[in-house]
């Protein structure tokens, strides 16, 4: 199952059809979710107090009409569920009750993943620890032909982390690209250990390798991209702030590039 939490924006939508895109072509079902928080004075001066029950029933509305809109258009079977609290953490427990598979998100704000920071997405790449879609605003499914996959040839990757890219693979018959930037033109040894331990992994999956060097990885990553279009990137969240830099340096505003793709997002799981 996907869950797909909405807060039903304009973003949201259209990463809620990516979704049930998705969900049609993988033969899953999805779960539409909507969180929200009671209303607080921020002042002295009197305010109309709105009761939990009368949002909850007018958020209820609003995701049942969005699950009904899904449905008519994709087909796919779609379940909704509506709950107060703080977003990102609720996402996270749903994920533990329903059995989530995959998260798919939107992305807000003109300037792309500039604008995560702070928001529930970041908060929930952080805290989520099944696979997280993240798509940008104006991005429309298409079938992953081509899958990006940016790593630093750890040679302990778990396995969870292949095999989430060979069921997206396997899915669309897609064929990877290898994605690996570094200051230095020479691997080290353990970069090295790394990447034969991935030949060995991915010997059943068409793929190339393709050696960047730059002084950024997100410059590196974007340049490519440019040159050799994909349908989806992957990253793999590391317990090391390679991640967290991506979303937090200035040049994040690069990954809105011409043609935005969705970010896959994977934890990794021992």
């Amino acid at each position: 199952m996907i869950l797909v939490p909405t807060d039903f924006s304009n973003a949201a939508r259209a990463a809620a059809e990516y979704a049930a895109q998705l969900a049609a072509a993988t033969k899953q079902s999805l779960l539409l979710f909507h969180a929200y928080m009671l209303p607080t004075p921020v002042s002295d001066l009197p305010y109309v107090m709105v009761t939990a029950d009368a949002l909850q029933e007018e958020n209820e509305k609003m995701a049942a009409k969005e699950a009904q809109r899904l449905n008519n258009l994709y087909q796919v079977p779609v379940e909704w569920t509506v709950r107060i609290g703080v977003p990102s953490a609720e996402v996270d427990v749903l994920t533990e009750e329903k059995n989530i598979g995959w998260v798919v998100m939107g992305m807000k704000g003109e300037n792309g993943l500039e604008k995560l920071i702070g928001s529930t997405t970041t908060n929930t790449l952080k805290k989520v620890k099944v696979p997280v879609i993240v798509v940008p605003e104006g991005c429309s499914f298409r079938p992953l032909q081509k899958i990006a996959f940016a790593t630093d040839f750890n040679p302990s990757l778990p396995q969870n982390v292949y095999d989430r890219i060979f069921e997206l693979s396997e899915h669309f018959q897609s064929t990877l690209d290898v994605l690996h930037v570094s200051k230095q033109d020479e691997l080290s040894s353990e970069e090295a250990a790394g990447k034969i331990r991935m030949s060995a992994v991915l010997s059943n999956v068409p793929h190339e390798y393709h050696e960047i060097q730059e002084n950024k990885v997100v410059d590196g990553i974007l340049h490519y991209l440019e040159q050799q279009p994909a349908d989806l990137l992957v990253m793999v969240a590391q317990p090391h702030p390679f991640l967290e830099g991506l979303f937090h340096t200035s040049q994040t505003r690069k990954m809105a590039f011409n043609t935005p793709i969705p970010l896959l997002v994977i934890h990794q799981k021992h």
